[in-house]
């Protein structure tokens, strides 16, 4: 499926050529008042065949919509944001009660460690609990090389999930590039971890998400580089990661190397 992703800060400069006789989804977690929702869809031509859909409306937003015939699809309706009952406990009809007590636990459990674009390392570690998580991740920081400082930083930092990111210069990315003779420019060049803690086992996952610039693509799979450049970093640094959390005290009881969610390479039983 030839399907393209846009957020709500750039679908405004999107040539409405672009979408002319195209099928259209335009969804929003929650709808509050409807207005960025009229907004998005007046820039998209009529040739167009739309859908709307979110997890939760605001009942009032809806009926605005409907009166301007735009249909919503949707999974809860609420009046209110935030009210609460006699005990001061947010109130289960409400937009807030949805949002902390079912929504955002269930992201937080969505496996978006890997992605289908890169090939990801992933290590099972025995045992671990939450308050291993920062010492899962960062020491990996230094089993990079061409890391700079400033360019780390915490993407998420839950109960159970921890997940960093930093950048790395262009160096191992041009190195490769060059053994295959492929003409290419640097874009942003980042690794992404994630460490998970569940029942009895954690899970650190490695993302090198290595982005070239080709020139010339003649004679190579460009879809396929991303992943041929990021299996080549995980093997690449597979041996020093691992050494770097033994000596940090984990069990690693499984390595494979993992394509979206599926895929799976043993690298090794420990």
């Amino acid at each position: 499926m030839n399907a393209k992703h846009y957020t709500n800060e750039c679908v405004k400069d999107i040539p409405s050529s672009c979408l002319n006789d195209k099928d259209v989804l335009v969804f929003d977690d929650s709808i509050h008042t409807g207005k960025s929702v009229t907004d998005i869809l007046s820039g998209i031509p009529g040739s167009s065949r739309v859908r709307v859909a979110c997890v939760m409306i605001n009942d009032e937003a809806l009926e605005a919509l409907k009166k301007k015939d735009i249909a919503v699809e949707y999974l809860e309706k609420f009046k209110e944001y935030t009210s609460y009952d006699g005990n001061k406990e947010l109130s289960q009809g409400c937009q807030a009660y949805y949002y902390v007590y079912f929504m955002i636990p269930y992201i937080s459990t969505l496996s978006i460690n890997y992605s289908p674009d890169y090939k990801s390392l992933s290590l099972m570690i025995r045992g671990g609990s939450s308050k291993d998580l920062k010492k899962m991740t960062d020491p990996i920081i230094g089993a990079v090389n061409g890391v700079d400082e400033d360019d780390v930083y915490v993407v998420d930092d839950t109960l159970y999930t921890r997940r960093i990111s930093f950048s790395i210069d262009g160096k191992y990315l041009d190195d490769f590039l060059n053994d295959l003779d492929v003409p290419h420019e640097i874009d942003q060049s980042k690794i992404r971890v994630s460490a998970s803690v569940y029942k009895d086992y954690s899970e650190i996952v490695i993302t090198p998400m290595l982005c070239p610039i080709c020139v010339d693509t003649e004679g190579v799979d460009a879809e396929k580089l991303p992943l041929m450049i990021s299996e080549r970093f995980i093997r690449d640094h597979c041996e020093k990661i691992s050494e770097i959390l033994t000596e940090n005290g984990f069990e690693i009881t499984w390595r494979r190397i993992v394509k979206g969610t599926a895929d799976h390479n043993g690298i090794g039983r420990q």
